[in-house]
């Protein structure tokens, strides 16, 4: 008697590890912590795969945050640039628990967008790994974007330069130009320059 049960017991056992085993390989998707002092939660990365199968059953909000708007996955829902998420919430579902994947060109813009949504008590955001040129790369359809004439686009001379040998204290002046290559009007938020020091 004591040995029937010490088998059953032994058998359950094993199998309560195999469905546990089974249950936590059964999603590839990975949990990412937010690593801010202000982080409630995580989100998860998912594939391109499983993506397009989720495209098919849709129960998601599907948002590019990449900038400089590139290209679309078709379904795209929402164009949500990842550094406005807090300024634009108001275009998010207002559950918090509502599924929403956002992607971005390949991945890092994603990532800071899933932070903040996250940052604001949204409990089901997803990321697509690799972004929409993994998307891409995968065979799947991309809706390629060619900005028109009418949009502002600018043009920085230069990106960097060296004003060699400064010695500290001294004031160095520089000019940089902007120039608007587009018809709309181009409305500079900011700019900012910083000096490098040497030893």
């Amino acid at each position: 008697m004591n040995r029937t049960i010490l088998v059953l017991g032994l058998g359950l056992l094993m199998l309560a590890t195999v469905a546990l085993l089974a249950c936590s390989s059964a999603s590839d998707t990975t949990p990412q912590g937010t690593d801010g002092e202000d982080s409630v939660g995580s989100y998860r990365s998912i594939t391109p795969a499983q993506v397009d199968v989720m495209l098919k059953d849709r129960d998601f909000v599907l948002v590019n945050v990449h900038i400089p708007h590139d290209g679309d996955i078709p379904g795209t829902d929402l164009l949500v640039p990842y550094d406005k998420i807090e300024q634009n919430l108001s275009e998010f579902p207002e559950s918090k628990e509502a599924k929403i994947v956002l992607y971005c060109r390949s991945g890092p813009m994603s990532h800071t967008a899933a932070e903040a949504l996250v940052n604001q008590g949204f409990t089901n955001v997803w990321t697509l790994d690799g972004g929409f040129l993994e998307w891409e790369e995968q065979g799947y359809e991309l809706i390629r974007t060619t900005p028109s004439a009418a949009q502002p686009k600018i043009y920085f001379d230069v990106d960097f330069v060296d004003l060699g040998m400064v010695p500290h204290g001294d004031v160095v002046d520089h000019t940089f130009a902007f120039s608007n290559m587009g018809d709309a009007p181009l409305i500079i938020e900011g700019a900012s320059a910083k000096a490098l020091e040497g030893c």
